[in-house]
């Protein structure tokens, strides 16, 4: 697989930032935090770039900015109820993240090197951030701290 176009596109971006957009905790009415980890409860992930970017490019080229969203959640699940029972989500944490990256040449701007870097970089710059969310949003809720994997694990995508 030629990787030269995700390679021109990522020397053409500087990071400058990932920022919390939004996000999302909800317990249900009869979640126990005190014995939630002596239950047998399931912890599911959710992650994944946001279907588009935006471009915020300067008539004068100076200070053009992209802006790529990414989207994750975490929850805890009563996986011997139904999935439609009211109470199978225990617990959830979802959040979305904007991580914006200045363009340094905006004639070298290609909208299919964007779209491969959505979805295949911007999850490496977003994931220590989410990572850290879930750590102290745990904590805030008074529940033991739910284990993120130290990467995400991005299924292959055939492209072409």
């Amino acid at each position: 697989m030629d990787n030269s176009l995700l390679l021109e596109t990522v020397e053409n971006l500087q990071p400058l930032g990932v920022f919390l957009c939004s996000s999302v905790v909800t317990t249900h009415e009869d979640f126990n935090r005190h014995n939630c980890h002596d239950a047998e409860l399931e912890v599911q992930f959710k992650g994944g770039p946001g279907s588009e970017y935006k471009a915020m490019i300067d008539e004068d080229e100076i200070s053009s900015v992209m802006v790529f969203q990414f989207h994750a959640g975490v929850r805890l699940v009563d996986s011997s109820l139904d999935k439609d029972a009211d109470g199978y989500v225990k617990a959830e944490i979802s959040a979305v993240f904007e991580s914006e990256y200045q363009l340094k040449d905006s004639k070298k701007f290609s909208e299919d090197g964007m779209v491969l870097f959505l979805n295949r970089n911007v999850h490496i710059h977003v994931w220590p951030f989410w990572r850290e969310f879930v750590q102290s949003t745990c904590t805030r809720i008074g529940i033991s701290v739910i284990e993120i994997p130290f990467r995400m694990h991005m299924p292959a995508k055939k492209e072409g």
